[in-house]
């Protein structure tokens, strides 16, 4: 056969500036066209190519580096760090993996593989980013599960598992290098045989396996395939095998064990017929259609996919087949489609992507009208005018994740210098839980709920191991993650681990400026050493200062305000100050004792002379408000007294739940001005914010549809 040898065509030259009259006038990269089309630098890139590893992005200094990129030192490249596609979020780029690796979580069931052997421990791949761990201590061995591990027992430990071995384990628990420790002490665990093994998405949620209430089940073979065992492994990695009964004969009660572990440790397949054979091809066939169409895979997603292939195999002509490609798989997933029609028109949520209930839809609808967990809403975002516009986005709701209904949001004076920006503004939220991911145990639909100022974080460094999460280098907070949604919305889909509940009797009027202002003032109070013998200066009556007050109060200090003038003293009095300075006019200040804390809640810096002479030594100061410029404070009296000025964020998790709770204990709320949920509403509430007419917290409150 002859074979011709085409000259190399020539490489298409950059496109220069002056061929593109529509550049973006943002300043930014155009990712629809161009990341960067100067002629001396790297060819184009659309945003749907695939970058890999070192490859870099773009050098443009005005880019920042998000997730899945990295800078390196006295350089501007922006080079990715794994396999995906580019994302733009206004100046953020990042890069999507095609795959995400998976994070392993206490209890979830895994299958994965023998790497390496060690002299007490295998090493063991389950997908992760690190290796996990399976003890010679947490398997079952030969003479039962409470036998004493022995010398013979690690120089023998090959003969359990060996380099390259299957097993099914269990995640017993996580280390703080990310890492896992596994067991396989229950009979359900060991090693696998009789299988084939295959690998998809496995994210704990979404396409792909999900964790769901059983994750090993058995199903009953067509055309004499007899029983074949499915096993679900959350990090995706899946085993399909032949059922194997464990024979019980006569065996007494106290040597089942080991019996059964002969069996679980040996390597030797047994005899699997052509018809089984056939049948796990079906069901493996039947899986990766699902995964290819992005749809759920566990049990009931898997069972009724065979059924399915089954008695579309059943209407052709032939010879059975296990193939589900071409033709033959479009007609299974419409009748996968059709069988689940009713339990899709039931769906009644009004966010919900919408798509008729028919059966001859491409995949793409499928994928919407079956992932019941994709959601659209309204959102209200900043602009580059100041001006507030009206969206929508569109999120998936993980297994870990909740959808709540937004009823009302707080603002915070931090909106105000995010309203030029183009994301969705507010984080002081509170709502109702609409729906729950699949793995979510502390929340049911009807719950109140509230968040705030912090999202996410990597639940396994230092700081979040000791509850300092708010300090995680890789904390999601507002404005710089999750741009796509706020408190500003009909609804919103936040971890649940970062949502909080609001006690009973609360009204969400009240329960949403609590999640930032109330956090951050009872952080200081609670975090840094604060006693009710000591006496807790306040500088402000405002949206922060009025309710430090409250909480200093009812936490037994005495509470000394400070204000410009007299005009708010009845209302600080009322709201539990023991005393009342106004500053303005006055060279020095005269209070009946020394302070030991003073909270900072004015917007401006106080005037520092005033106030560090009434601070008792090794007293402290907490700037709460952002503000531009610098802190400047004179210099010797802070050592002269070993003053201590403390920063301050938000509250971690327990103590914003303790916030909580001690404000619907004591009956703690804020004075609030409400406005309605639309564009006209927020700008009118920013604008009495600015002007500093707000008495004390602005809450939108959402509209009716």
């Amino acid at each position: 056969m002859a074979i011709t040898i085409l000259a190399p065509a020539p490489a298409a030259s950059p496109r220069s500036r002056s061929d593109s009259p529509d550049e973006s006038d943002d300043g930014g990269v155009d990712l629809e066209r161009d990341l960067d089309d100067r002629p001396t630098k790297r060819a184009r890139r659309s945003a749907k190519d695939i970058v890999t590893p070192g490859e870099t992005v773009t050098d443009d200094p005005q880019w920042m580096r998000g997730h899945g990129t990295w800078i390196a030192p006295a350089s501007t490249e922006i080079v990715a760090t794994v396999a995906g596609t580019i994302q733009k979020t206004n100046k953020l780029l990042s890069v999507r993996p095609l795959r995400a690796r998976y994070t392993p979580e206490i209890g979830d069931l895994v299958v994965g593989r023998i790497i390496e052997v060690q002299s007490k421990r295998w090493r063991v791949d389950v997908g992760a980013p690190v290796l996990a761990g399976l003890p010679l201590s947490a398997i079952n061995l030969p003479g039962g599960i409470l036998r004493k591990r022995t010398e013979t027992d690690e120089l023998q430990i090959r003969t359990f598992f060996s380099e390259g071995d299957l097993l099914v384990a269990e995640v017993q628990s996580l280390h703080q290098d990310g890492s896992a420790s596994l067991h396989t002490r229950s009979l359900k665990y060991g090693k696998l045989r009789n299988g084939v093994f295959m690998s998809v998405s496995g994210t704990g949620g979404g396409g792909g396996v999900v964790r769901a209430r059983r994750q090993v089940w058995t199903i009953d073979a067509a055309h004499g395939g007899g029983k074949v065992d499915v096993i679900l492994g959350v990090n995706g990695y899946i085993w399909i095998s032949k059922h194997v009964e464990v024979a019980g004969g006569d065996t007494a009660i106290t040597r089942m064990e080991e019996n059964v572990s002969s069996t679980v440790y040996s390597s030797q397949n047994d005899e699997i017929g052509p018809e089984t054979r056939k049948e796990i091809a079906r069901i493996r066939g039947v899986i990766n259609l699902l995964v290819e169409e992005g749809l759920r895979v566990d049990e009931d997603m898997v069972s009724k996919g065979y059924e399915a292939a089954v008695m579309v195999d059943a209407e052709e002509q032939g010879e059975s087949s296990a193939y589900l490609g071409g033709d033959k798989g479009k007609r299974l997933l419409t009748q996968l489609l059709s069988e689940n029609s009713a339990a899709i028109a039931s769906i009644s949520s009004p966010v919900l992507l919408k798509g008729g209930p028919g059966v001859s839809l491409p995949s793409t609808t499928l994928t919407m009208l079956v992932h019941v967990d994709m959601v659209d809403f309204t959102v209200f975002k900043g602009s580059k005018e100041g001006k507030i516009v009206k969206g929508q986005t569109t999120r998936e709701l993980k297994h870990d994740e909740v959808l709540i209904k937004v009823t009302h949001s707080g603002l915070c004076g931090t909106d105000e210098h995010y309203k030029h920006v183009d994301m969705v503004l507010g984080h002081e939220g509170a709502g109702i839980v609409e729906e729950t991911g699949s793995s979510v145990k502390t929340f049911r639909k009807g719950d109140s709920v509230g968040w705030g100022y912090q999202h996410n974080s990597c639940g396994h460094c230092k700081q979040c191991l000791t509850g300092h999460e708010t300090l995680c280098a890789e904390r999601a907070m507002y404005g710089y993650a999750d741009l796509d949604q706020g408190s500003f919305s009909t609804h919103a889909i936040w971890p649940a681990n970062f949502v909080f509940a609001i006690p009973s009797g609360m009204k969400h009027e009240h329960a949403a400026p609590l999640m930032c202002g109330g956090a951050t003032v009872f952080n200081v109070l609670r975090s840094h050493g604060v006693l009710p013998t000591h006496r807790v200066g306040i500088i402000g009556v405002g949206g922060l200062g009025h309710l430090a007050i409250q909480f200093a109060a009812k936490m037994g200090c005495q509470v000394i305000v400070f204000s410009s003038s007299d005009s708010k003293k009845e209302e600080a009095m009322s709201f539990g100050a023991t005393e009342f300075i106004a500053t303005k006019g006055s060279s020095e200040l005269h209070v009946s004792g020394p302070i030991d804390h003073l909270l900072v809640t004015t917007s401006f810096q106080p005037d520092w002379k005033q106030f560090l002479p009434i601070m008792a030594p090794g007293g402290s100061i907490y700037p709460l408000s952002v503000a531009s410029g610098d802190f400047t404070i004179p210099y010797m009296p802070i050592l002269a007294s070993e003053l201590r000025i403390q920063g301050s964020l938000v509250a971690a998790r327990n103590v914003h739940r303790e916030m909580l709770e001690f404000a619907g204990r004591h009956g703690i709320k804020p004075v609030v001005e409400t406005f309605p949920m639309d564009v006209e509403g927020i700008e009118a509430c920013m604008k009495r914010l600015d002007e500093g007419k707000m008495r004390y917290r602005g809450v939108l409150v959402a509209q009716e549809a």
